[in-house]
């Protein structure tokens, strides 16, 4: 009579070392997404930024305004500061390098 209940639960002929197995790999595979998704937020976070061409004369107020951003929306913001003609020949190499990478496809 017994041995019929232990059949049912999957104990007796190997039941118990397959309970065993199936839950450690479930552990596992729940381990698994968790590190995902947390790697994975890590690199949305990472994303988050603005980048920003600054006149050289406004560095202390930009500066202020910049960490305020941070603290308020969670996104860095980084300066670069220049005179114009300097920040206009970035902008301009910029634009081509992304204009070069979007061209070449994935």
């Amino acid at each position: 009579m017994t041995d019929a209940a232990d059949n049912d639960l999957g104990i007796g002929q190997g039941g118990l070392g397959r309970v065993i197995t199936v839950a450690i790999l479930s552990i596992a595979i729940v381990v698994l997404m968790v590190t995902f998704l947390v790697w994975n937020t890590q690199e949305t976070d990472r994303a988050k930024s603005l980048f920003m061409y600054c006149a050289a004369g406004m560095r202390r107020p930009l500066e202020e305004i910049a960490m305020a951003y941070e603290d308020e929306f969670g996104v860095r913001v980084e300066l670069n500061f220049g005179g114009s003609n300097s920040l206009l020949n970035q902008l301009e190499v910029s634009r081509m390098v992304e204009t070069a990478s979007h061209s070449m496809g994935p």
